[in-house]
């Protein structure tokens, strides 16, 4: 049996709230073969507990709840990893099996951040997550932009809302790294075996151009196989990178080589970017991916970089996009934005002075990120708060920049 609750929670102006009618679409699975033992079927929740009993199933079955997210609503049930990685692997549903997929990857991906958080090792990553991953990376009856998004892991900013606070930053961004490479040195074979099969398609078809969907999403998954593969940052990775930018049918194809590029240490990285300058310099749109690019990098030097990013003559103080480009990717970029020596968090206050002279509603939006101190370590936090108190006592601030402040230091 399933059974299934909704508590519905008391609201401003209705203390007593009657339960909803939600539907549970749901299948049922076959653990030792992944096939359906039950078609999808939808249960009716209209009270707040129901219990929904399925006869004539051959077998115990691993449930696939909510399919096609058929219902607005968070479901709360209890996984093992076993559990999740059998349904990253086998659900026939695709959003069930990008949500298992997502699912599982926060629980390895917090399980790292807790043991380099105690001063522990890193963890050796789940052998039933390295496999259902490998599934999912190999797996031909998925739809290609589908396995692009299923092969992605939480990004640190969703990852942040799945950990207690305090945070601490260089532990999350190093426990994702951590998983992330770990995947790919285990799967480095069908990593390359998959990308070079998707760049044999693209040489079939003449190596022409198409906007239609099965190349775009061939185009996406081969996109992010490249960048996957970056995370080891060897030299055979650095050279494929290259091709990849050199014979890029679109824009797409050639950011996403400088994406693949972007946090190893190398000449050719430094060559990319002027190339790519070089071809795009006339095309705003282009020269915002340039610009974020570079911001959003993991390489040691990447504050002084947005620095000097500010200082090329494509870029305009005035200009909202070029300012989102440069500054937002870089107080988006979670690792340097919370650099330890606090130089993230000045280089932020300095343009906000600037900008709220010129746009005081993009200011206030950036002062956004600075008012986040109290999510994170102290010693962060209390570098955090000092840059708001800079803020706070600057002349002329404008109502709009003073209130995310004021709020921010008293929240």
């Amino acid at each position: 049996p399933i059974v299934v609750s909704q508590p519905p929670p008391a609201t401003p102006g209705q203390a007593e709230k009657h339960p909803l009618h939600i539907p549970i679409k749901t299948g049922l699975l076959s653990k030792a073969t992944g096939k359906e033992l039950q078609p999808s079927m939808v249960l009716e929740l209209k009270g707040e507990k129901e219990t929904f009993v399925f006869d004539n199933v051959p077998e115990e079955p691993i449930a696939s709840i909510l399919r096609d997210f058929s219902a607005p609503c968070r479901l709360k049930f209890e996984r093992s990893p076993d559990d999740l990685a059998f349904l990253m692997a086998h659900d026939t549903d695709d959003f069930n099996r990008w949500e298992a997929g997502q699912t599982l990857a926060t629980i390895v991906i917090k399980d790292t951040y807790n043991k380099l958080s105690a001063g522990e090792s890193p963890p050796a990553l789940p052998g039933v997550f390295v496999e259902a991953w490998r599934k999912v990376l190999t797996a031909t009856d998925i739809d290609r932009s589908l396995q692009t998004y299923s092969l992605r892991l939480p990004d640190e900013k969703t990852l942040i809302g799945e950990i207690a606070a305090p945070i601490a930053p260089d532990h999350l961004h190093n426990a994702r790294q951590h998983v992330r490479k770990g995947l790919v040195e285990a799967c480095k074979k069908e990593l390359r075996e998959v990308y070079d099969k998707l760049t044999q398609e693209v040489a079939a078809e003449g190596g022409v151009f198409k906007v239609d969907e099965p190349s775009i999403a061939r185009r996406r998954l081969r996109n992010a196989l490249l960048i996957s593969m970056a995370v080891l940052q060897d030299p055979e990775t650095v050279k494929l990178a290259v091709e990849h930018f050199e014979t890029g049918l679109c824009m797409s194809d050639r950011i996403s080589a400088l994406y693949a590029l972007a946090d190893i240490p190398v000449a050719e990285r430094e060559a990319v970017i002027q190339k790519f300058y070089g071809d795009s310099k006339d095309d705003k749109l282009k020269m915002c991916k340039w610009f974020a690019v570079q911001a959003q990098s993991d390489l040691p030097d990447t504050v002084e970089r947005v620095k000097e990013l500010m200082k090329h003559p494509d870029f305009e103080l005035k200009n909202p996009n070029k300012l989102r480009a440069v500054v937002g990717a870089f107080a988006n970029n979670n690792f340097h934005f919370h650099r330890k020596d606090g130089a993230g968090y000045s280089l932020v206050c300095d343009v906000i002075k600037e900008v709220d002279k010129l746009n005081p509603q993009m200011a206030s939006r950036f002062a956004v990120f600075l008012a986040g101190w109290k999510n994170v370590e102290p010693v962060r936090s209390a570098m955090m708060k000092a840059q708001l108190e800079r803020l706070r006592d600057t002349e002329n601030l404008s109502n709009d920049t003073m209130e995310i402040v004021i709020k921010g230091l008293s929240g």
